[in-house]
């Protein structure tokens, strides 16, 4: 089974310009990246993977599931099973790091909250910071928590839209798809996954 189909899908979003027509197949165990420079559509691309974005043309699948003309209960149990990294999902301006990276757990009410997140600012080197609120924070700090709130959840897709990927990260990313989930990244340079199983150009990339 497919986790993330998109089939020559093309979106439109204002301040964007259009996107597309992309296909993307991400399979479990595979680790997936979009490349594309500033401005291509990547955070537009992940958007729709969720169905925040519909497309003009083509056809988005979540988990086998076609997006389209989903009731809004279907669609929401199809995005609780993802995790999204990305500045189009910023972080809570009035919660400590702490609580932004706990919130989908607590949300999910999952057990261990607590230690889960203790253990991801450790790796990441956010223990100092955690008790600070975003904009107290350096924006390398704000990357980061993106990312570990999106690592704390035990997740089947990961979307991360240009990530900061210190090695901590990137074993704990490993360690994610290994166990059967999937990612796919948005990056602006190849190089910075040589471990990918595909690689999607996109725009002028």
């Amino acid at each position: 089974m497919a986790l993330l189909s998109i089939e020559q899908a093309c979106f439109d979003e204002p301040g964007h310009g259009t996107v597309g027509p992309v296909d993307v197949v991400v399979e479990p165990g595979e680790i997936v990246v979009v490349v594309g420079a500033e401005g291509s559509g990547k955070t537009v691309l992940l958007r729709g993977c969720l169905g925040l974005t519909r497309p003009r043309a083509g056809r988005v699948s979540l988990f086998d599931t076609p997006l389209a003309d989903l009731d809004h209960d279907t669609l929401m149990a199809l995005r609780a099973r993802c995790a999204l990294a990305s500045s189009a999902a910023p972080l809570v301006a009035n919660q400590t790091l702490f609580d932004n990276i706990a919130l989908p757990l607590w949300m999910r009410g999952a057990p261990g909250a607590t230690f889960v997140v203790s253990e991801l600012l450790e790796r990441l080197e956010l223990t100092d910071v955690a008790a600070r609120r975003p904009d107290d924070v350096l924006p390398r700090h704000r990357d980061l928590a993106l990312l570990a709130r999106a690592l704390a959840v035990p997740a089947q897709l990961f979307l991360l839209d240009e990530p900061p990927i210190p090695s901590a990260a990137r074993a704990l990313l490993h360690a994610r798809v290994e166990s059967g989930a999937a990612a796919l990244i948005t990056v602006r340079h190849e190089a910075l996954f040589p471990e990918a199983a595909r690689r999607v150009l996109l725009g002028a990339a």
